[in-house]
């Protein structure tokens, strides 16, 4: 922010709520190792919309958002991987085309959904 006046506890908690959900999408996206995505959110959102003496709570605030976003996340990611094991286990069986295809389909559907 330009005008270190204008900080109060409004931008405050928008920048809270835009750190949370930009953590959320970039762990949904799967591209980026929590290092990464620490350093998107430092530099896409705190160098321009944070006062500089605000930057490192705002670090740490994300990097508690990061933990919590990430473990509350593992548990669909664990059921995606039974639900793939399944999957890899019907192809094993050999069981027809139409079977393997509803189990995926299940299976990212319910993993989708679970996010």
């Amino acid at each position: 922010m330009s005008n270190s006046n204008e900080w109060n506890e409004e931008p405050s908690n928008q920048l809270q709520q835009t750190l949370q959900s930009a953590i959320r999408g970039q762990l949904r996206l799967c591209r980026l190792r929590h290092e990464e995505i620490l350093k998107y959110c430092h530099d896409v959102y705190l160098v321009d919309d944070c006062p500089e003496s605000e930057i490192p709570t705002f670090q740490q605030f994300a990097q508690k958002a990061l933990e919590q976003i990430s473990r509350a996340f593992s548990v669909p990611f664990l059921r995606r991987i039974s639900c793939m094991s399944e999957v890899v286990g019907a192809f094993i069986r050999r069981e027809p085309v139409e079977a393997l295809a509803a189990e995926l389909i299940t299976c990212f559907l319910g993993a989708w959904l679970a996010f």
